[in-house]
Protein backbone atom coordinates (compact mmCIF):
# COMPACT_ATOMS: atom_id res chain seq x y z
CA UNK A 1 0.00 0.00 0.00
CA UNK A 2 1.63 3.20 -1.17
CA UNK A 3 0.75 6.15 1.78
CA UNK A 4 2.29 9.18 0.49
CA UNK A 5 -0.37 12.17 0.52
CA UNK A 6 -2.27 9.83 3.07
CA UNK A 7 -1.55 12.85 5.40
CA UNK A 8 -3.31 14.98 2.98
CA UNK A 9 -6.64 12.95 3.07
CA UNK A 10 -9.47 14.60 5.22
CA UNK A 11 -12.59 13.66 3.33
CA UNK A 12 -14.69 10.67 1.35
CA UNK A 13 -14.15 12.37 -1.62
CA UNK A 14 -10.26 12.85 -1.10
CA UNK A 15 -10.04 9.34 -0.35
CA UNK A 16 -11.62 8.79 -4.09
CA UNK A 17 -9.27 10.53 -5.63
CA UNK A 18 -6.10 8.83 -3.62
CA UNK A 19 -7.47 5.55 -4.59
CA UNK A 20 -7.85 6.60 -8.41
CA UNK A 21 -4.34 7.48 -8.64
CA UNK A 22 -2.71 4.81 -6.81
CA UNK A 23 -4.95 1.80 -7.72
CA UNK A 24 -5.48 0.01 -11.10
CA UNK A 25 -7.80 -2.99 -10.10
CA UNK A 26 -9.49 -4.95 -12.88
CA UNK A 27 -11.71 -6.31 -10.07
CA UNK A 28 -12.82 -3.35 -7.85
CA UNK A 29 -16.44 -4.29 -7.19
CA UNK A 30 -18.41 -6.82 -8.76
CA UNK A 31 -22.15 -7.52 -9.69
CA UNK A 32 -24.17 -10.19 -10.16
CA UNK A 33 -26.22 -8.75 -13.57
CA UNK A 34 -28.20 -11.03 -16.16
CA UNK A 35 -27.45 -14.73 -14.62
CA UNK A 36 -23.60 -13.77 -14.50
CA UNK A 37 -20.52 -11.91 -12.56
CA UNK A 38 -19.45 -8.30 -13.96
CA UNK A 39 -16.04 -7.10 -13.06
CA UNK A 40 -16.11 -3.18 -12.52
CA UNK A 41 -12.37 -1.94 -13.03
CA UNK A 42 -11.15 1.04 -10.26
CA UNK A 43 -11.14 3.53 -12.92
CA UNK A 44 -14.98 2.48 -13.91
CA UNK A 45 -16.26 2.12 -10.76
CA UNK A 46 -14.72 5.68 -9.83
CA UNK A 47 -16.86 7.34 -12.72
CA UNK A 48 -19.97 5.51 -11.82
CA UNK A 49 -19.41 7.35 -8.19
CA UNK A 50 -18.67 10.81 -9.91
CA UNK A 51 -21.60 11.09 -12.34
CA UNK A 52 -23.55 9.80 -10.21
CA UNK A 53 -22.98 12.56 -7.29
CA UNK A 54 -22.88 15.07 -10.43
CA UNK A 55 -26.44 13.48 -10.81
CA UNK A 56 -27.55 14.57 -7.45
CA UNK A 57 -26.07 17.89 -7.04
CA UNK A 58 -28.06 18.48 -10.54
CA UNK A 59 -31.19 17.34 -8.85
CA UNK A 60 -30.39 19.42 -5.89
CA UNK A 61 -28.61 17.34 -3.45
CA UNK A 62 -26.36 19.21 -1.25
CA UNK A 63 -23.94 18.78 1.62
CA UNK A 64 -25.77 18.13 4.80
CA UNK A 65 -29.19 17.23 3.30
CA UNK A 66 -30.34 13.27 4.51
CA UNK A 67 -30.72 10.80 1.37
CA UNK A 68 -32.58 7.61 1.42
CA UNK A 69 -31.54 4.98 -0.55
CA UNK A 70 -34.02 2.70 -1.18
CA UNK A 71 -32.96 -0.45 -2.36
CA UNK A 72 -31.42 -3.92 -2.41
CA UNK A 73 -27.98 -4.49 -1.50
CA UNK A 74 -25.72 -4.24 -4.93
CA UNK A 75 -22.77 -2.39 -6.45
CA UNK A 76 -25.77 0.11 -7.50
CA UNK A 77 -26.18 0.83 -4.13
CA UNK A 78 -22.87 0.66 -3.24
CA UNK A 79 -22.03 2.99 -6.14
CA UNK A 80 -24.83 6.06 -4.83
CA UNK A 81 -24.09 5.09 -1.52
CA UNK A 82 -20.45 6.44 -1.98
CA UNK A 83 -21.74 9.21 -4.35
CA UNK A 84 -24.08 10.76 -1.68
CA UNK A 85 -21.59 10.50 0.78
CA UNK A 86 -18.93 12.12 -1.36
CA UNK A 87 -20.93 15.10 -1.43
CA UNK A 88 -21.42 15.43 2.22
CA UNK A 89 -24.99 14.48 2.79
Amino acid sequence: VRSENMEKITTLADYLTWIADSYDNPKALNSFQAQSWHAHTTSEFLREIKYCALALAKLGVRHGDRVAVMALPSARWTICDLAIMSLGA
